[in-house]
């Protein structure tokens, strides 16, 4: 469709797609509302506003920081405990859902590591592995996400 966004096909009725670069606003748009009509999308999780609060406390001295990150991932913990069961069952259901992100994807890809984990009960490695396959670009976790999915229940 375009150079700019790119879709990924993670079960066949869920759909992740991200930002690849930095383009015109209604180019985006326009793909994405192409995208949506062929594909017969009902569904949409915005993902990239739902979880706007990740990776912000770079800036911060180390105290600040380390609460920041403490809060960001229960809140991301709550969120992803929420959505998986949502993903199940629109999978469950064949409803056809594009996951939207931008170019923060280890968000989009943690999600489906726990989601494997729960469903699938794969371990995180294998699930990354597996996903991997699926993009053309190389996938990567910061610390504080794979202190996430460790700890994740």
């Amino acid at each position: 469709m375009s150079n700019s966004i790119e879709f990924i096909n993670i079960f066949p009725n869920i759909w992740i797609c991200y930002l690849i670069n930095k383009s015109d606003m209604k180019e985006i748009t326009s793909n994405l509302k192409k995208f949506c009509l062929q594909k017969n999308i009902k569904n949409v999780i915005r993902i990239d506003k739902d979880i706007d609060y990740w990776n912000k406390s770079n800036t911060y001295i180390a105290e600040i920081r380390t609460q920041m990150i403490r809060d960001a991932i229960s809140r991301l913990s709550s969120y992803y405990h929420k959505k998986i069961g949502e993903i199940y069952n629109l999978y469950k259901n064949n409803t056809e859902t594009l996951i939207i992100s931008n170019h923060q994807l280890e968000i989009c890809v943690a999600l489906f590591i726990l989601f494997f984990k729960k469903y699938g009960d794969m371990d995180p490695k294998q699930s990354l592995t597996g996903l991997q396959s699926k993009f053309n670009i190389p996938l990567q976790i910061t610390e504080e996400m794979k202190l996430l999915i460790h700890t994740y229940k």
